[in-house]
């Protein structure tokens, strides 16, 4: 997949699918999937630091600065997942 980068170059709130690791240790794969990092899975970076503060599937998770080297993700944004991103209505007005 063309135009990946590893995770840590993320700004805070930029989002990316996972699409490969580039560690093949078990342990550090085994430790991804329990947080629900894995190929094909969107991630937001909520905060950079180490850890790197990630937001998967609603629930935040760290992940290493060493291991988000690692983690080979496309960069996405919201038009990307085709989300609406035209301004939100005023739920407390009421209508005519």
């Amino acid at each position: 997949m063309s135009g990946e980068i590893p995770l840590n170059l993320l700004k805070p709130h930029q989002c990316g699918v996972v699409s490969h690791f580039e560690t093949e240790d078990d342990e550090d794969l085994a430790r991804l999937k329990a947080m629900g990092v894995c190929a094909g899975r969107t991630v937001e970076l909520v905060q950079t630091g180490d850890p790197l503060i990630l937001k998967v599937y609603g629930t935040r998770v760290g992940v290493s600065a060493r291991l988000a080297k690692r983690i080979c993700v496309q960069r996405i944004t919201i038009d990307t997942l085709g989300l609406d991103t035209g301004p939100t209505p005023d739920r407390n007005r009421t209508q005519p």
